[in-house]
């Protein structure tokens, strides 16, 4: 026992100055998007993403500070096993009721816009000469639910770190980019039907976050309420795509790795890596608990204060997670790859609102 315990100590004071570090550039992250959130608006919830700030600051500290070698263990665990944490508890998030008064217009919209985010990555990327698994993650990254998307993505499609990298870096300040500039587009587009707004802006922007800022500043700035809830709920019904494109990626990355016999096409199960089933079993248990529980019972109550907890626990891993990545992203590595990606990244981007938009147009 003495001995396992002294194994364990020595494991977690190898980790300690990196677990510092990262913990450190991630309040560091949060605390300037909450400050320069302020002027945008009232909410003390930030409508900048403090995951756009957390992964800037990891990136701009290995470029300028490099990652000492007593850091690298601290910065790898949390890259891997709390971000996977972090990404099955967003399961616990998704709930079928928050999207029943969008989901008849929401749902052609997110088919269409993912399917050609997929086709578009695909034709473009492989004009562009990029790699299938980069392209797989720009293309989730862009069309599904952004940093969480790419994280999820990125070991079963066996992408390289600086893919990886690359991947968050284009998605993040793309979608960033589009949160300052969709609601006012939106506005001009869907002026008189902002249920058609609140679609497109769930279904054209990258992360959840950014979605959610969208939406909010579009709220507040052309004054109509609720919708940032009904972006809000579209994005999180976009989320669920997730559970079968992960999948169907690692299949399909696998089947190109095996010989063509069929006795040795892998099944989904074989290829799902645990923080996934972690993510669909808690998303079952929440749309469960919704069902069953009944309202304003101490059950209930009980129910939602863990919900609460797991949110804020989420979201603080995901942002140290992803900061944690920003310190693997080497800025040269990512200028050895070219401006090829930014060019995918953008023409996916692009090609998605354009479809959202002309989707919602045709069925509005």
């Amino acid at each position: 026992m003495t001995v396992a315990f002294a194994h364990w100590m020595e494991r977690w004071r190898g980790r300690a100055p990196g677990i510092v570090l990262v913990s450190v550039l991630a309040l560091a992250g949060a605390m300037a998007a909450q400050m320069l959130s302020a002027p945008l608006s009232d909410s003390p919830k930030p409508v900048l993403s403090p995951v756009l700030f957390a992964i800037a600051l990891g990136i701009c500290w290995r470029h300028w500070h490099g990652v000492a070698d007593e850091s690298r263990p601290g910065v790898e665990w949390i890259a891997h096993q709390l971000l996977r944490t972090g990404i099955a508890l967003v399961g616990l998030q998704l709930t079928l009721r928050g999207v029943e008064s969008v989901i008849g217009l929401a749902l052609p919209v997110i088919v269409a816009c993912i399917s050609v985010a997929l086709l578009v990555s695909a034709v473009i990327g492989r004009w562009l000469s990029i790699r299938a698994p980069l392209r797989a993650l720009l293309a989730v990254g862009s069309a599904v639910c952004g940093c969480t998307a790419i994280a999820a993505t990125a070991s079963v499609v066996r992408a390289r770190a600086e893919e990886t990298g690359a991947a968050l870096c284009c998605v993040v300040l793309i979608g960033g980019a589009g949160m300052l500039f969709y609601p006012w587009l939106a506005q001009e587009l869907f002026a008189n039907d902002p249920r058609a707004a609140a679609v497109f802006l769930g279904t054209s922007i990258h992360d959840t976050s950014q979605v959610i800022g969208a939406a909010l500043l579009y709220e507040q700035h052309f004054d109509v309420p609720g919708a940032a809830a009904m972006a809000g709920a579209t994005k999180l019904f976009r989320n669920l795509s997730l559970l079968i494109l992960v999948p169907l990626l690692a299949t399909l990355m696998n089947v190109r790795g095996e010989s063509v016999d069929a006795s040795k096409r892998p099944r989904l199960l074989d290829v799902l890596p645990g923080f996934i089933l972690a993510f669909i079993a808690l998303a079952a248990l929440r749309m469960a608990a919704d069902t069953w529980l009944s309202a304003g019972s101490v059950a209930r109550q009980g129910w939602n204060a863990l919900l609460a907890v797991a949110g804020s626990v989420s979201s603080w891993l995901l942002i140290a997670g992803m900061c944690a990545m920003g310190l693997g992203v080497s800025v040269d590595s990512m200028r050895q790859l070219g401006g090829r990606i930014v060019a995918l990244a953008v023409t996916v981007a692009v090609a998605i609102a354009l479809t959202s938009a002309s989707t919602l147009k045709l069925l509005t």
